[in-house]
């Protein structure tokens, strides 16, 4: 979750910070959002080895524990643990649109926008107890998921102070096309885990799009609460990441 979180800050952090070192001097700055998330994409494929940071396309993550309960998915509750989490496709990502709404301001800054991820493929150890629409679920394996077309609404309204990123408010509201998985281990049953990773994707594919606002505004609430708090959190020198950044895609 923290390399999630580094992801966010790159957002609330880099851009504002790109535009003050040029001296733009307008409230609406498309354009120069957009080229520098152009630059970030590749930031994110080759990593910026000088200050430590590596490539994200494919992340690696440990170990990620999740609380269902704080989804604010109603009737679904329990925990979720993953290990040895391959992600790739983070850097496939594209800006689609960009609200009239686009403020920036140094410090303050205030930017709606669209991304769209044409695929995601994840694979992962996990291990599962939870209930979900009134039905026990448990166990561990293995599992891999492929997600096409999602769709990301973002809002963020924050301001930098000592360069250092806080956020007033965080919306991630998404939407996806295709939710294929392929789970292994469920109650112990190979021939019900293949039946019921069917299930499962009809049935993620319907609760994420179904409840998007609520998922994304609980996301927001999580993200904010990281951003806020990153400095000591994180184990990376974000101002020196940042001032790469900002040097590379000025």
């Amino acid at each position: 979750m923290k390399v999630f979180a580094f992801l966010f800050i790159v957002a609330v952090t880099v851009y504002p910070s790109c535009l003050a070192k040029n001296d733009v001097e307008t409230y609406y700055l498309k354009d120069k959002i957009k080229a520098a998330f152009e630059c970030v994409r590749g930031i994110m494929k080759e990593g910026i080895p000088s200050v430590g940071l590596p490539s994200l396309d494919q992340l690696n993550v440990d170990e990620l524990n999740v609380d269902l309960n704080k989804l604010g998915i109603e009737n679904v509750a329990g925990s979720l643990n993953v290990s040895a989490l391959e992600l790739k496709g983070l850097s496939g990502f594209f800006l689609s649109n960009m609200d009239d709404k686009v403020s920036v301001l140094p410090p303050s800054y205030e930017l709606i926008m669209h991304f769209n991820e044409p695929e995601l493929l994840l694979e992962t150890e996990y291990e599962i107890e939870a209930e979900i629409y009134g039905i026990s679920v448990t166990g561990t394996g293995r599992a891999s998921i492929k997600v096409t077309d999602l769709v990301l609404d973002i809002g963020f309204k924050g301001e930098l102070v000592a360069r250092k990123p806080y956020l007033h408010y965080a919306h991630i509201y998404p939407t996806i096309e295709t939710f294929n998985a392929s789970i292994t281990g469920l109650f112990d049953d190979e021939e019900l885990s293949k039946t019921l990773s069917g299930i499962i994707s009809d049935t993620v594919l319907a609760t994420v799009n179904d409840n998007s606002q609520a998922i994304g505004d609980q996301i927001g609430d999580y993200i904010k609460q990281i951003i806020n708090n990153v400095y000591s959190a994180l184990p990376l020198d974000i101002g020196d990441i940042i001032e790469a950044i900002v040097d590379k895609c000025s």
